[in-house]
């Protein structure tokens, strides 16, 4: 796909065969730097007659061929025997070799021997493992961890204080390790037909992992510090230091590779005749490199070494500048973004600007392929303009500002299925969005990018949030119609509003246009909507439910419109008054009434019976108003009648005579407005009385006099011209019952108004009358005053129930008052003797007597003494309830 890599030889036909390979920092403490920052390399060679060849190579300084390369040192005496493996750390200044099959340490320096493992003897086997960490004054640890197959044992090791100590129990294996890789706390065992993960901390540490395969020997590497490639046959299974598998994605190589090893972002593989590369996010095929017959690799830092039999090469990776015009030329961004991350050939800031630039570019290739949600994902993160994300939908941006906007290649319109699929990401997007700006304080947005430098960014909060919610609603219009009247109805709704009123009109969407309108405070447009709404389909409701939540901010707009209502369904424009909504309720009732009764005339007593009867108002007015209402309803309806009098038709009901609908109305309207004189108390007597005629109507003007109090007025009617003695006793029972203490003598009233009727032919049965009432209500009369009223030919047996009540009361209050007496005797002597203890209490304040809160002496200061004898300064005492110890 495009030249990663390129062999540089280092040395070629060596004399001697090569049987082992390692590679690590040329200075020993990691401080000896070429003059551009970059590490200068240490190849060590372990061959099969047990010579050491040491290779010095600067890969800053290049040659024709390649770099810099030279043999620094020949150690013949290293080992009699091959050197079939090494590891060197320039960190902890070390060489570990295998070698007539014991493991070795020496000196990097220095080649001196430090010390031979014995109990390694017979090792086939190893795997080493450096971890480095560094703490925050910048001082670095390392440590070093061993593992090493001696037959069907795995033995572990540490390295402290100049010395292996064990890490941990000998492992006994099924058979003998063919390959061995450290995965933080686990090794991966390559055998011979399969692969196991021995965890140390676990009880059980062996687990199966992978067959191999047709292969003939494991082959495994350490991607990273927790993913270990194995090989099974052509593909490559990734797993982590607890065995999982953590790429799930086949990945297979051209044949079967002989080593593997791994240089961020890329895994190399030696074949027979070439060297492949490959990546595995994105997962594709990088380049093949020829080279004669290599047979291992070895992967350090920035370094990649290549070993044939007798020969040896370095794979220098290209420089990134150099990798990335050629994978962006392909398209190829996600390897681009990992590149440019790895990148150390610019400076932070310039780094930062290519990463974005790069993410920027797969975002817009991914909008390409139609990942859209993946696309507009990326764009969020990124903080790309909105407005510029909006752009790539088509007929989303007026055309003028969508022309500006570039883009790095041209936008294909979308269309159908794919249309629909983006604007659902897009509708997702832009909510997320718009909650990011409405948490914006400031009325400036920074941060933002352009998807292409040369655009322009917008920058105004409102802006942005105008063309997002506009663009939002066109996105419901088209894929969720459910969606568009609550976006409307948000509190802070930014929708354009000729855009948005022209898009709403062209789909006749009038309920979201009425709720547009609403939001924006044009609320004569959007009533004059719901008019010619009304007008025309004769629908009314939502222009009522319209008007009741305008507020008395709108009245003259409620009561122009409620007009429109009035004439063709008075019943709808009264709800506009009566709704229960805040806003209704907060309606001036005054100009409302006003409005009605100028109006609508026939609306002003439901009006009045919804504000008395249902919000419990007691404006005297509205009172007044009612009862009126109510009395010239009575005498309307006794006019149809022909009735002389409204009292009339009391005749008709006693005689059982069959009542028409217009005279059950009547009774019905006489009950409604007896009721309602008796219940309310908000009217003003005085006026109703001056309303009210002399001559009929006698029952409810009895009523009205008995509200100001004139209660003998109220009974004379009872008893002289309605001759009614049973509703006369009522009206007492009922006033007396309203207020016992204020209305005591209403009873007295009316037994002394039996006895004084000045008709001696009725004398005999008003007395009679008059007995009847004093023995029925004997305890709401006083018994000095009635006796004193009775004429002097009354007997004693007339009134001997009456007495005896009279004296059964009397005496029933002079015991209650006894007992009442007694008690509050009790009560007094109790206090007497509680005072008389808290008086004998005495407290001595000495010199040393000291304040238990504060721990300083009492002294000639105020003091507070608590019930358990403690003492305290008056200052200290902040909860008299809690006692302190």
């Amino acid at each position: 796909m495009h030249e990663a890599y390129k062999a540089i030889p280092v040395y070629e036909k060596m004399p001697l065969n090569i049987e082992s390979v390692a590679v690590c920092n040329y200075d020993v403490y990691g401080k000896k730097k070429s003059e551009d920052g970059k590490l200068i390399a240490k190849v060590l060679v372990g061959t099969k007659v047990g010579h050491l060849f040491v290779f010095k190579i600067n890969a800053n300084v290049q040659y024709a061929r390649g770099v810099e390369s030279m043999l620094e040192r020949n150690c013949r005496s290293f080992s009699k025997k091959p050197i079939l493996q090494l590891f060197a750390t320039n960190e902890l200044n070390l060489i570990i070799s295998l070698s007539e099959g014991v493991i070795s340490i020496h000196h990097l320096d220095s080649f001196n021997r430090i010390t031979s493992l014995a109990k390694t003897k017979g090792a086939t086997y190893f795997s080493a493992d450096l971890e480095s960490q560094v703490s925050s004054t910048g001082a670095a640890a390392h440590a070093l961890k061993l593992c090493v197959a001696v037959r069907r044992n795995l033995q572990f090791y540490f390295w402290k204080n100049g010395e292996f100590c064990e890490l941990h129990a000998d492992v006994q294996l099924p058979e003998v390790p063919k390959t061995l890789a450290w995965c933080r706390d686990s090794i991966c065992v390559g055998l011979k037909r399969e692969y196991l993960l021995v965890k140390l901390n676990d009880e059980n540490p062996v687990r199966d992992l992978s067959p191999t395969g047709k292969i003939s020997e494991p082959v495994m590497s350490l991607v990273h510090d927790n993913m270990i490639a194995v090989l099974k046959d052509e593909d490559t299974v990734f797993v982590n230091s607890n065995g999982d598998v953590t790429y799930k994605l086949s990945f297979t190589w051209s044949e079967s590779p002989i080593a593997l090893c791994s240089q961020p972002p890329y895994l190399l593989s030696v074949m027979a005749k070439y060297i492949e590369v490959r990546t595995m996010e994105p997962r594709i095929f990088i380049q093949s490199i020829d080279i004669q017959k290599p047979k291992m690799v070895k992967c350090y830092q920035n370094w990649v070494i290549v070993a044939s039999a007798n020969s040896i090469w370095l794979l220098q990776q290209l420089p990134f500048s150099k990798q990335l015009p050629a994978l962006l030329n392909s398209r190829e961004y996600e390897l681009a973004l990992q590149l440019a991350k790895l990148s150390d050939e610019e400076s932070a800031e310039e780094k930062e600007k290519t990463v974005q630039n790069i993410e920027i570019l797969n975002a817009f290739d991914k909008f390409r392929q139609r990942r859209f949600e993946e696309s507009l994902h990326s764009f969020a993160n990124l903080s790309v303009d909105p407005s510029q994300v909006i752009g790539l939908f088509p007929d989303m941006l007026p055309e003028k500002q969508s022309n500006k906007i570039k883009y790095p290649d041209p936008v294909t319109r979308l269309k159908g299925t794919e249309l629909e699929e983006g604007l659902i990401a897009l509708s997702e997007y832009l909510t997320l969005k718009r909650n990011e700006m409405l948490k914006v304080t400031t009325s400036t947005v920074h941060n933002l990018k352009p998807i292409v430098a040369k655009n322009e960014v917008i920058k105004s909060r409102k802006s942005l949030l105008q063309i997002i919610d506009t663009t939002l609603l066109k996105c419901y219009l088209k894929t969720n119609n459910a969606l568009v009247g609550p976006l409307l109805r948000l509190p802070e709704n930014y929708c354009h509003l000729e855009e948005a009123e022209r898009i709403l009109k062209k789909m006749n969407k009038t309920r979201e246009l009425t709720e547009l309108y609403k939001r924006k405070g044009l609320h004569r447009k959007a009533l004059d909507l719901l008019l010619t709404q009304h007008q025309e389909q004769g629908i009314t409701m939502e222009l009522v439910e319209y008007l009741q939540h305008l507020g008395n901010n709108h009245l003259e707009l409620v009561f122009h419109f409620a007009e429109e209502i009035l004439e063709s369904n008075p019943r709808e424009c009264l709800k506009v008054f009566t709704g229960d909504t805040t806003e209704v309720e907060s309606l001036p009732r005054r100009q409302v009434f006003d409005f009605l009764d100028l109006r609508a005339g026939q609306l002003v007593k439901p009006y009045l019976e919804h504000l008395i009867f249902s919000l419990e108002d007691e404006t005297e007015t509205f009172h007044n108003q009612l009862a009126l209402i109510y009395k010239d309803h009575v005498m309307q309806l006794t006019k149809e009648l022909n009735l002389g009098r409204p009292d009339d038709i009391i005749v008709i009901v006693d005689d059982d005579l069959d009542m028409n609908e217009e005279s059950a109305e009547l009774v019905q309207a006489k009950s409604k407005l007896q009721s309602f004189l008796e219940v309310s108390t908000s009217y003003e007597p005085q006026r109703l009385l001056s309303e009210f005629p002399l001559d009929c109507l006698l029952e409810e003007r009895a009523v009205i006099l008995g509200r100001q109090g004139s209660h003998e007025q109220a009974l004379a009617i009872y008893i002289y011209h309605l001759h009614d003695s049973d509703k006369a006793e009522s009206y007492c029972q009922r006033v007396h019952n309203e207020s016992p203490e204020k209305n005591k003598d209403v009873f007295l009233s009316l037994f002394k108004m039996y006895l004084q009727t000045g008709q001696p032919q009725t004398d005999e049965s008003n007395l009679k009358i008059a007995l009847k009432i004093l023995h029925k209500h004997a305890t709401k009369i006083d018994a000095l005053q009635a006796l004193t009223l009775l004429p002097n030919t009354t007997s004693m047996s007339d009134i001997e129930d009456f007495v005896c009540k009279t004296l059964e009361t009397q005496s029933r209050k002079r015991h209650q008052l006894q007992v009442l007496k007694s008690l509050l005797v009790a009560e007094s002597y109790q206090i007497h003797e509680k005072r008389i203890y808290y008086d004998n209490i005495s407290c001595c304040v000495t010199e040393d007597r000291t304040c238990c809160v504060c721990k300083k002496k009492i002294g000639e200061s105020a003091f507070a003494r608590y019930p358990n004898d403690v003492i305290v300064h008056y200052f200290c005492c902040k909860d008299r309830r809690q006692l302190p110890t």
